[in-house]
């Protein structure tokens, strides 16, 4: 008969090996559970990147958008000024008279919230009026002016 004996140190490195596994099987289980937070912040950085490019590209439009809608507003504008004429014998409106008559809503005024400049009868326009407005910037006589006669 055969007496084996262990002592409290086998006893501990036997315990110490199962904890060192079990451990190492929890670790393995956190890594492929999920996302770390570098990895979700380096997303979102790209994302946001992704969405200013796209907010820029769209107000360019937009800005073009509104140019174009001005040219069309002051081509009109033009128009009615030049019939107006012509049915009333050279006389220019103003813009006071046509609210008055329910021609116009209100006085004129571009997209950026600045009233378009009126000068009847027109320098550059014969039989018209010349039409200008400040663009964008609101200044005048700058390269994004919107003129009738151009």
């Amino acid at each position: 008969m055969r007496i084996v004996c262990r002592t409290e140190f086998d006893i501990g490195a036997a315990k110490v090996a199962r904890l060192v596994q079990a451990q190492s099987k929890v670790i393995v289980r956190r890594q492929s559970a999920g996302f770390t937070m570098i990895e979700i912040m380096l997303v979102l950085a790209l994302v946001g990147l992704i969405m200013g490019a796209i907010v820029v590209g769209l107000r360019k439009h937009a800005t073009n958008g509104q140019i174009m809608v001005t040219r069309m507003q002051v081509q009109q504008l033009g128009a009615m000024m030049f019939q107006h004429r012509l049915a009333n014998s050279g006389e220019c409106p103003s813009t006071k008279q046509w609210i008055e008559d329910k021609t116009l809503k209100s006085e004129p005024k571009d997209p950026w919230g600045h009233l378009l400049i009126v000068t009847c009868p027109g320098e550059h326009e014969e039989g018209g009026a010349d039409i200008l407005s400040l663009g964008p910037d609101g200044q005048v006589g700058t390269k994004d002016d919107i003129e009738s006669w151009k």
